[in-house]
């Protein structure tokens, strides 16, 4: 990817309940990671509870997609996250979490959709907002 640097700020210590019988990461947490990382971006992007506040907008979860890439044990994990796409009225997030070793773990992709919290339907990001997401867009290299 190119473009602005990732949001590499998160980082979580593995918690005991989410290991499951193997020893290992069970699979609904890596989602609850991904989903603090996420979280965690989108309030870099002023686009989290403030913003709701603020706004009477916000953004809901519309997909999910994770791959499970290696096992992760009772360790600190690490989450880079890029924007990659920005929609008329939502966003494309992606995300890899990092296991202690350096070893990629997972990664996922979601979508977000930007919500009139008045009429509980998307809408249109107002254009100062627009305008920072465009600015913080990564591209995806496909080569």
């Amino acid at each position: 990817m190119s473009g602005p640097a990732a949001f590499d700020h998160f980082a979580i210590k593995v918690a005991d309940e989410w290991i499951d019988y193997n020893g290992h990461l069970t699979d609904y947490a890596y989602a609850i990671i991904l989903a603090a990382a996420n979280e965690e971006f989108l309030l870099s992007l002023g686009l989290s509870e403030g913003y709701r506040e603020r706004t009477g907008r916000t953004m809901f979860t519309a997909e999910c997609h994770i791959q499970y890439r290696a096992e992760v044990g009772r360790e600190l994990v690490r989450a880079t996250s890029h924007l990659v796409e920005l929609r008329g009225k939502g966003i494309r997030v992606q995300t890899t979490l990092m296991r202690e070793d350096g070893v990629e773990a997972a990664f996922g992709e979601h979508v977000y959709v930007h919500v009139d919290g008045a009429t509980g339907r998307p809408c249109e990001f107002d254009e100062a907002t627009r305008t920072l997401l465009v600015a913080t867009l990564s591209v995806v290299d496909d080569s």
